[in-house]
């Protein structure tokens, strides 16, 4: 059910941080606590995974809260567990009503470790490149992973907090995960939105460094609307999610053309599908699944990209790439690509970035992009 905001505030003040989720979106904000249960099922098993959801929404009615609610992520690889996890308690309100006493403070990095080297990485594009040729492949997504280390221990709400301020557009989440983890992120990508019987997508694909510098910015922005790569990428993931999507709607439409979306760090190209959903059709969680893994987190085709992701990687992306999100027992959501994130733990942090792998791409620039887009994470923390 939700409660009143002050009261609630109260309660998150004097909460383990660890346990209450935060979603929120250019517009509201939602903060969960009293979490009832968590549901680890694979997404792979999507049969056993929605009547574990209808269970647990079912057994509150029983209760007496009228209003559960789920938040949580699928991991990018769907046949890893889930974490899901569903509150009797919740409250949603305007985003610029944040929690004034959460206050930013002390997000001192001690040291930064590669998990993934620039030669791995390099490597990992050269056989991407080849395996288009030998493999049918179109495209493959490919990642790094960074750790840091705080100086002090981070109460997960004040890392939201800084990351909510310096990415006002941005999705932004810190939600409890295994093993006393908390996955934060500022995802600027909506996988799938659902409210009533409208549904709402906002892929992104094809990527160029966001600077301090306007006209530099402008420049950037033209030559990714001109570049025939990154509208190549682009259109692998915009046909997929019309591929997908269409059968699901009575009514669906897509944006005439990309435009430039503008995060902290980066300018990506940015479709805009929205539809009108036929009678009966899935709650928003089961839409999201069908999207994922889209061609701009995964490749395509799907099957081929992501065995070659699982190959080639040099580390488990967990949630990483995945989806992040919530949704109601009427089957309301919102559900973001899970970027521009991190784990943590205590003091330590475990960052992600990707690009994706085209006929044409290089190496060098590749890498490159992966290190702005670390920036959403570091820059918010005064870090590069």
């Amino acid at each position: 059910m939700q409660k009143s905001s002050s009261r609630f505030i109260s309660d998150i003040i004097h909460f383990d941080q660890n346990e209450v989720s935060v979603f929120a979106t250019s517009e509201h904000q939602l903060f969960a606590l009293d979490c009832v249960a968590t549901i680890t099922t694979p997404a792979s098993q999507r049969v056993t995974l929605n009547q574990k959801i209808d269970q647990a929404f079912a057994s509150l009615y029983e209760q007496g809260v009228k209003d559960p609610i789920l938040i949580g992520a699928i991991p990018f690889d769907n046949t890893k567990n889930s974490a899901l996890n569903v509150y009797s308690s919740y409250v949603k309100e305007p985003r610029d009503a944040f929690i004034e006493q959460i206050t930013s403070d002390n997000f001192a990095i001690k040291n930064k470790t590669r998990i993934t080297s620039e030669t791995h990485f390099k490597n990992s594009v050269s056989s991407a490149l080849s395996a288009f040729d030998q493999l049918a492949i179109e495209k493959i997504v490919l990642s790094q992973s960074l750790e840091v280390e705080f100086e002090h221990s981070q109460p997960p709400l004040r890392m939201a907090r800084q990351l909510m301020n310096k990415n006002p557009h941005a999705y932004t989440f810190a939600i409890p995960v295994a093993n006393g983890h908390v996955l934060l992120g500022a995802s600027p990508e909506l996988l799938l939105s659902r409210h009533g019987n409208q549904v709402v997508s906002n892929p992104l694909a094809g990527s160029a460094r966001r600077t301090n510098d306007e006209q530099l910015n402008s420049k950037h922005a033209a030559n990714l609307q001109q570049s025939s790569k990154d509208n190549d990428e682009h259109r692998f993931v915009v046909d997929n999610i019309a591929r997908n999507l269409a059968p699901h709607c009575c009514h669906l439409s897509i944006s005439e053309q990309p435009h430039i979306l503008e995060t902290s760090s980066m300018l990506h190209l940015s479709s805009i599908f929205t539809g009108q959903l036929r009678q009966g059709a899935a709650n928003a969680l089961n839409l999201a699944l069908d999207l994922h893994p889209t061609p701009a987190v995964c490749g395509t085709p799907t099957d081929l990209a992501k065995n070659f992701i699982l190959e080639n990687e040099n580390y488990d992306r967990q949630y990483y790439t995945g989806l992040v999100g919530w949704m109601d027992s009427k089957g309301n959501g919102e559900w973001v690509v899970t970027i521009r994130c991190g784990l943590l733990f205590d003091n330590r942090m475990t960052l992600y970035a990707g690009a994706g792998i085209v006929k044409g791409s290089d190496a060098d620039a590749e890498w490159h992009e992966t290190e702005s887009k670390l920036q959403t994470i570091l820059g918010a923390f005064s870090a590069s």
